[in-house]
């Protein structure tokens, strides 16, 4: 997909239906230590079709999620960005790409931009609620890691934000996020304390099903070996 001369991450990968092709995206590590974001189009053959750059600057960009909305025949993607240039504060940024790639009049939007730090995003596309949703996990120094999430209208506006896993004990962190069209329902799981696995299921409008559920209590030790 990409043999230039830098070492590449982290890839992410979403299928447009509507075209057959698929676009990956991944972070490239150049040798001044600053990381972009590129992208390629391929094929429902799995050959390429055209690479891009999604995001690039002065500062690193990093950890690319990438969905597909089929209303409107493009991509989000979102990723980490180095605010600072030192590593001190990673917010969360995203950009939306036509199916054919990059449109100037669309550029890098912020997502969340607290001073804590934002890490390893996921995002889904809901034709049930016409919208985007992020989850990821904050790191804040001398505190628990926290799971957020957040909704993005398909203009790329950020909606509603909240804390989906977080308290005084654990750490929440390593999200992932699937939609279910059925019940129009969002499912995120996520590490708690490096050792379980929990899941919450909610909808678009920060309404939870229930508590978090560990996904080893099935062998009543609350994490399966």
């Amino acid at each position: 997909i990409s043999d230039s001369d830098n070492e590449k991450y982290l890839p992410a990968v979403a299928y447009n239906g509507d075209r057959q092709e698929f676009l990956v995206v991944w972070h490239n590590l150049s040798g001044t230590g600053v990381r972009d974001i590129s992208a390629a189009r391929l094929d429902r053959f799995g050959k390429v079709i055209s690479t891009f750059t999604v995001s690039s600057g002065a500062y690193s960009r990093a950890q690319p999620a990438v969905t597909y909305d089929a209303v409107r025949d493009r991509y989000l993607v979102v990723f980490i960005y180095d605010y600072f240039g030192d590593g001190s504060d990673w917010d969360l940024y995203g950009r939306l790409i036509p199916w054919s790639g990059p449109d100037a009049a669309l550029s890098e939007f912020p997502i969340w931009t607290t001073g804590d730090s934002q890490w390893n995003p996921k995002v889904v596309y809901s034709d049930g609620d016409d919208i985007f949703m992020v989850v990821w996990n904050n790191e804040v120094p001398a505190a628990n890691a926290t799971i957020s999430g957040r909704a993005i209208f398909p203009q790329g506006t950020p909606d509603l934000a909240w804390t989906v896993a977080g308290d005084a004990t654990y750490n929440y962190v390593n999200p992932d996020l699937a939609y279910n069209p059925f019940i129009n329902k969002y499912l995120v799981a996520y590490e708690r304390n490096g050792v379980d696995i929990a899941t919450r299921l909610f909808s678009a409008a920060n309404v939870y099903e229930g508590s978090q559920v560990m996904v080893g209590d099935i062998c009543g030790r609350g994490c399966c070996t």
